[in-house]
């Protein structure tokens, strides 16, 4: 499992809301399709995630991603932070299929990270 890359040094800023318009018009600018994969919140079942859906829980905090060899896909795992542990609790899966280069997965994680976390209900 590898994390992604550290934005630091890697060329020019990209505002996020750029890196989000880039993404969402691979989608025909839908924010519940997913450009060549599927969104799935881990603790709803196999349905995909509408990512306009409100959710509560903790603010997704991180990613990482893994290739895999039984379905060839690349999966990311967005996930939280609990006090209790150092283990990061996954929350989120974003499939994607391959041919991507790192710096592509990079900017569709961190894009739906962001959408997820937008469309989150803050516990109160």
């Amino acid at each position: 499992m590898s994390q992604h890359p550290t934005r630091v040094g890697r060329g020019l800023f990209t505002p996020a809301g750029e890196l989000a318009a880039r993404e969402l018009a691979k989608s025909g600018g839908s924010l519940n399709a997913v450009a060549n994969g599927r969104l799935i919140r881990i603790s709803a079942g196999p349905t995909d995630w509408d990512v306009s859906t409100p959710w509560q829980g903790r603010e997704l905090v991180g990613w990482n991603k893994r290739f895999s060899n039984w379905d060839k896909m690349i999966t990311v795992t967005f996930y939280v932070e609990l006090s209790s542990t150092n283990n990061p609790l996954p929350t989120f899966t974003l499939a994607l299929k391959p041919p991507l280069t790192d710096e592509d997965v990079a900017n569709a994680a961190d894009t739906y990270m962001m959408l997820l976390n937008l469309s989150r209900v803050i516990q109160e």
